[in-house]
């Protein structure tokens, strides 16, 4: 009880809401109890899936943005005619896929 006392106002309605909250899952019933098991498991699948989506789509968009960047190398170092195995060094790419530029 002494912590309490020592704890801020604003802290401690935010420790009985949530002590409120589990308090309520802690009545359910069996059958109420399994649908929010479930409800919660759907919910929290879903964050993650959205999270996963969202940093794929993230990194396939940098790689895709590397990949036109390093196209755009080497057309421009092309245009300036440099040797074939200098454009390569610098790009990275085959020299056949250099030539189909």
């Amino acid at each position: 009880m002494e912590i309490l006392e020592r704890i801020p106002w604003a802290a401690k309605n935010s420790i009985f809401a949530k002590l409120g909250e589990i308090a309520e899952v802690a009545n359910l019933s069996k059958l109420q109890r399994r649908k929010y098991d479930h409800d919660l498991k759907v919910y929290r699948d879903s964050v993650n899936i959205l999270k996963y989506a969202q940093e794929e789509g993230f990194s396939m968009g940098e790689e895709k943005g590397r990949s036109e960047a390093m196209l755009e190398t080497a057309r421009n170092a092309k245009a300036l005619n440099l040797p074939i195995e200098t454009i390569v060094q610098l790009t990275g790419l085959t020299p056949e896929e250099i030539e189909n530029l």
